[in-house]
Formats: C-alpha cells, structure tokens, sequence
C-alpha cells in the first residue's frame, strides 16, 4: 500500500509539472517566473507582502528617530543589515 501512495504523489508531481509550471514551482521554490495558484507562487506573493511589510515598519521606525536625512539613511542601511543577519 506504501509504495502506491509514493507513487501517486510522484505521478501527481509530474502531471502538476506537465501542466505548464515549473516543477520547483510546483514543490514550493519561490520563483519569480511562478504561475499565479502553485505552491512557489504563493510563497512568492507571501514573501513581497512581507518585505513591504518589514520595509514600511522600517520606514515608520527610522523616521521616528532620524533628526536629518544622513541619519535615517544609517537608520534605514542599519535595519537592512539586521535583517539580512537572520
């Protein structure tokens, strides 16, 4: 019974591919040329929605505490290093 589950889920694998996507598309790589509705889309949009996200918090957070243009750019290229650390 194992090896027909193992089976299935390569066959459905392939045909997936098939279909006109990537198949890193298909398992779940975030590409840019990913199709909109596979696992690697989705995980791409979810991955610009954070970035914005992280950005605009950033952005809030820098100009809180930057007094002149010099110091936000420290504040904004310090964050960026930050999260680039994790």
């Amino acid at each position: 019974m194992r090896p027909a589950l193992i089976v299935a889920g390569i066959v459905s694998l392939l045909v997936a591919g098939c279909a006109g996507h990537s198949f890193d598309c298909v398992i779940g790589e975030a590409r840019s040329d990913c199709a909109p509705g596979t696992p690697g889309g989705e995980k791409r949009v979810q991955q610009e929605q954070e970035a914005r996200t992280f950005s605009a918090i950033d952005d809030a957070r820098c100009r809180s505490l930057a007094k002149d243009s010099q110091s936000y750019y420290e504040c904004r290229s310090k964050m960026e290093e930050t999260r680039k650390s994790f």
